[in-house]
């Protein structure tokens, strides 16, 4: 049997970090077992909204738009197996609609190793960083997913109450800490900025009012611009010293990604 093999996902319409959390699970699994991973997004197994010909010219493997490889095989072996992704077909290693410090614990001790944001997408985040004046030593991230995720039976969200009471501790206990409100929903923002209306935002990073869409599906940016946004909000995210958090692919990389305090609304 070979030591490698390549990593990928039937084409779908979800979010890029879905594609991105169940990858970090097969790749954790291939690890178990001996294995190196290739994540190979090309050949139609990728996520559909991102798509862009103008960006695939350039890199051909979706996954490198955004990340080094997993092991840092820079080609996987022509003979080598292919692993697609398929629900219940491989150990739960990740587990999306599940939330405790043993889960992040775990995740953290995989993701910190294997995802790997690549030069381009760092200089962004950095970039946006500053454009924003945001300090991440002294910032409490407030990461809230909604719209789509209102009518998902898996994971319905927490009232914005709930959010508020946790961030006015937060305060409380940091009070030289600014604010950083990050939400999909834009009638969730403005809930967000009459409660803290010094809080910091990012205009780069869309918000839509329909509750039966994620952003990304509704955008009007090229494929490879949604995705960069996505990976940059992650890293910022990951950056901050205080992440306030709901239950999102995105939220939960970030998180895994962090050494700062993870607070998850249940």
């Amino acid at each position: 049997m070979s030591g490698y093999v390549r990593l990928n996902r039937p084409p779908s319409d979800s979010s890029l970090f879905s594609y991105v959390l169940t990858m970090m699970g097969l790749a954790h699994h291939a690890e178990t077992l001996g294995r190196l991973c290739y994540v190979d997004w090309t050949g139609g197994y990728f996520p559909v909204v991102y798509s862009d010909s103008q960006a695939s010219d350039t890199k051909a493997n979706m996954w490198e738009w955004y990340f080094e490889q997993p092991h840092g095989i820079v080609k996987a072996p022509a003979d080598c197996e292919t692993w697609t992704f398929v629900e219940g077909k491989y150990p739960d290693e990740f587990r999306y609609s599940h939330w405790s410090v043993e889960d992040l614990v775990h995740k953290q001790s995989v993701v910190r190793r294997l995802l790997r944001p690549n030069s381009s997408a760092l200089e962004y985040a950095t970039l946006i960083q500053a454009r924003y004046h945001i300090e991440p030593s002294k910032t409490i991230a407030v990461s809230y997913r909604g719209n789509d995720a209102v009518t998902d039976g898996r994971n319905y969200p927490k009232s914005i109450a709930c959010y508020f009471d946790t961030v006015d501790g937060l305060l409380s206990d940091y009070p030289d800490f600014n604010v950083w409100i990050q939400t999909d929903d834009s009638n969730a923002f403005s809930e967000f900025k009459q409660r803290y209306p010094s809080s910091l935002s990012i205009d780069e990073f869309d918000t839509i009012s329909n509750p039966s869409q994620y952003v990304d599906k509704v955008s009007m940016k090229r494929g490879y611009q949604r995705g960069l946004d996505a990976v940059a909000k992650m890293i910022i995210l990951s950056r901050c010293s205080v992440m306030v958090k709901n239950m999102s692919n995105l939220s939960d990389m970030a998180s895994a990604s962090s050494h700062g305090k993870i607070i998850h609304i249940l």
